[in-house]
């Protein structure tokens, strides 16, 4: 870590997990621009050229906007994920450390097999359809999303029961418990008669 220094009139220590000097007034490099070059206006910020924050020379120092701050500490890297092999684009810092994953699923996928998680497939019959299929996961019942969609549909659903309509008498088979009329019609008419 860097020694403080003393400029200003003030000591300005490089603190925390940010590579800037600074005290309680701000950044170093702010007040530098703000004495050596002139004021700083609002929303803009002070740059480093070189992109070393301890190189803190009026020379090195320059206006941009919030936009063009983040481009210049940004790069754009095209890179293949170790998990699953994707071609895949992205911005990251420039500070070296570049992705390796494409999603976090992936980097998931390398931190379960590193800790012996879902390691071990098995095969097993699907709750629904019967066909046997290959998961890693021990909750796993269904071969697809399609099957447990069914599945849970077959077993909420209510059994048939017969009801006579309030209206024209007509016998129905129903699954609701509040059911008392056959069609709309018959429901717009109780509700006329009703008004009535």
């Amino acid at each position: 870590m860097p020694e403080p220094i003393r400029l200003y009139g003030r000591t300005w220590f490089v603190c925390g997990n940010t590579p800037y000097y600074r005290n309680w007034k701000g950044p170093l490099h702010r007040e530098i621009y703000s004495r050596e070059i002139g004021p700083i206006p609002r929303g803009r910020h002070v740059h480093h050229k070189d992109g070393n924050p301890l190189n803190n020379a009026a020379d090195n120092l320059e206006l941009v906007t919030r936009k063009e701050h983040s481009h210049k500490h940004r790069k754009r890297v095209t890179f293949h994920c170790k998990w699953c092999g994707k071609k895949s684009t992205r911005w990251t810092k420039n500070n070296g450390d570049d992705p390796e994953y494409c999603s976090h699923l992936c980097s998931q996928a390398v931190i379960r097999r590193k800790n012996g998680i879902g390691t071990f497939k098995r095969v097993i019959p699907c709750q629904h359809c019967g066909e046997k299929f290959e998961t890693a996961l021990k909750r796993s019942k269904f071969c697809s999303y399609e099957c447990k969609f069914k599945e849970t549909n077959r077993r909420n659903a209510k059994p048939l029961r017969s009801v006579t309509c309030g209206t024209c008498g007509a016998v129905f088979e129903s699954r609701w418990k509040t059911a008392k009329f056959c069609s709309t019609q018959c429901n717009l008419k109780a509700q006329r008669k009703k008004r009535h």
